[in-house]
């Protein structure tokens, strides 16, 4: 019902790396879910791949202010300087302009009517306008720490965000959204 037609990896402008260290409350989140959020709209006069065009080229100059976005976690031994045994370890964002991963999408027969639902019921399908499926919080050693799908509906557009708990939660993945959403007019 659902079908990635692209895949895109959108980078910020060129920066130096950093890396961010995570709080010991960040690392015991490492177990949880990625939080999954969306925007639905009517669909845009332009065509839809305008759109995800459009959406690409916000995302890399919002990615510019908020440059952790675009890393991946990195674990570091600690070891004892006499017998070099392991004696911890440390979590942190590795930020080298790694880029978010931007899907395309395409819900045939899907109308915006068939996501809102009637009840207090979420309709199946939506659980296809996420990309990662139920990813935890530590897969973000391997995986990247935030993803958008912008999937077309008949008469619609249903953008889905995936973001990594640790590096935003509360109120922040907003703060994210809003400063995007005010890119490029």
């Amino acid at each position: 019902m659902v079908r990635v037609v692209s895949l895109r990896t959108v980078r910020p402008p060129p920066r130096p790396r950093e890396r961010v260290l995570l709080t010991s409350w960040d690392v015991a989140m490492l177990s949880t879910n990625y939080i999954k959020k969306g925007l639905l709209f009517h669909k845009p006069a332009s065509s839809a791949l305008n759109v995800v065009d459009h959406l690409a080229a916000a995302l890399a100059d919002a990615l510019a202010d908020y440059y952790p976005v675009v890393g991946c976690f990195a674990t570091e031994q600690h070891k004892d300087e006499h017998t070099g045994a392991v004696v911890g370890c440390s979590v942190s964002i590795d930020c080298d302009g790694q880029g978010v991963e931007m899907l395309h999408a395409v819900a045939d027969g899907v109308a915006v009517a068939d996501v809102i639902p009637p009840d207090a019921d979420v309709p199946d399908v939506v659980q296809y306008f996420f990309p990662m499926g139920d990813a935890v919080e530590h897969d973000g050693h391997e995986l990247p720490l935030f993803v958008v799908q912008v999937t077309e509906l008949d008469d619609g557009v249903f953008v889905g965000f995936v973001c990594n708990h640790v590096l935003a939660d509360g109120a922040a993945p907003w703060d994210f959204l809003s400063a995007w959403a005010e890119m490029r007019g």
